[in-house]
């Protein structure tokens, strides 16, 4: 099978996932899989919780994207989070069940699809910072005007799917 995008990869492992609790972060080192006891701690009472980056390991240019894009993601879905990319999630499979079918095959997308629709179901999302260190693996796409044009649509068919 071809390589259909970060979002298809995490779709596939919330759908098949068997457990009532799915955890999920990505494998180019720039998280502490260790530090998933501090996502642990703050489920009591929550059905989702979101990573926030502590001292983001990324460029200047990044950075400001990443704030701006979280900016405009909570504006439009009505969201109150600090990092809506922080790719260290924990979430209640029955999240995953119970809202509207994700359609995110793109990285910069699967996030904002995810908490915004777990948000508009009226499902509980705390949050907790979690470390970020340099990625030690892969290459990122976030930069890419392409990319970043491409997400901005999508956050508007998304805003109008889900308003």
């Amino acid at each position: 099978n071809p390589n259909q995008g970060y979002g298809a990869a995490l779709r596939s492992g919330f759908y098949n996932s068997q457990y009532e609790w799915i955890v999920f972060t990505d494998s180019d080192g720039q998280f502490d899989f260790s530090e998933v006891d501090r996502l642990i701690e703050k489920s009591a009472g929550a059905d989702m919780v979101v990573g926030y980056r502590i001292n983001r390991q990324d460029s200047l240019i990044r950075k400001i994207f990443g704030w701006g894009w979280t900016l405009l993601a909570n504006l439009l879905l009505g969201l109150k989070v600090k990092d809506i990319d922080c790719a260290f999630k924990l979430t209640k499979k029955e999240v995953v069940d119970k809202i509207s079918k994700l359609q995110s095959s793109r990285g910069a997308m699967i996030s904002p699809e995810l908490v915004g629709k777990a948000r508009k179901a009226g499902f509980k999302i705390a949050e907790v910072g979690v470390h970020h260190y340099p990625r030690k693996e892969g290459k990122s796409t976030g930069a890419d005007f392409r990319v970043i044009f491409k997400s901005f649509v999508d956050l508007g068919k998304l805003w109008w799917q889900i308003k």
